[in-house]
């Protein structure tokens, strides 16, 4: 048998294969790609995962205002929030400890995140619809104010005139859930989308 003659064997071999459990088509001893269907699945999984992280937390009476600095005013969490969602998603430890504006001034220039204008929230709301972190961040003194994008449809903000993804919003209670970008925020924040290898 001549190379080529091997060569289309061997591949009808490999495509009559089924794909294994984790989406591969396995030929020899090494993995050779996704199968699209998989991969569908997969996003589906973790944007369902994604989603009840987010819905925990804004329901953790822990993640509720209280008196943080022991000045006497109720303090809102939503760096708290940003950071357990992250954590418990990701495993992403090195948001906690930063306010808002640090985190979005953080997530500016840090390699794993990728900026989106404020008018192109619809690249946010499809990077989580796929199982992918996404952060809505806005600069305000004395705090600004972030949340993390959850999974949906979303819906249309006509003060804003643009389709807005839902948020996990820790906030004021009255704020508190999965509620409208344009609820959570005054203003059209800036968006971050996590685009580091989740297996790195």
């Amino acid at each position: 048998m001549n190379f080529w003659g091997w060569l289309f064997k061997t591949a009808a071999e490999w495509l009559a294969k089924p794909p294994t459990a984790d989406g591969f088509r396995v030929g020899a001893s090494h993995r050779i790609g996704w199968t699209g269907a998989n991969m569908q699945e997969q996003e589906a999984a973790m944007a369902e995962r994604l989603r009840a992280v987010c819905e925990k937390a804004v329901h953790d009476p822990d993640l509720f205002p209280s008196d943080v600095d022991g000045d006497g005013d109720l303090d809102t969490k939503c760096n708290f929030g940003v950071n357990r969602i992250c954590r418990e998603f990701a495993g992403i430890t090195y948001l906690g400890g930063m306010r808002a504006n640090e985190m979005l001034e953080f997530l500016k220039c840090h390699g794993d995140w990728r900026h989106i204008p404020q008018n192109q929230p619809q690249l946010a709301m499809s990077h989580a619809n796929k199982g992918r972190l996404a952060i809505a961040a806005i600069y305000a003194e004395p705090c600004g104010h972030v949340a993390v994008v959850c999974p949906g449809e979303g819906s249309f903000s006509s003060k804003w005139g643009w389709k807005v993804p839902f948020v996990a919003n820790v906030g004021p209670e009255s704020k508190m859930g999965i509620i409208g970008a344009n609820w959570a925020f005054g203003a059209p924040p800036e968006w971050f989308l996590h685009v580091a290898d989740p297996e790195s």
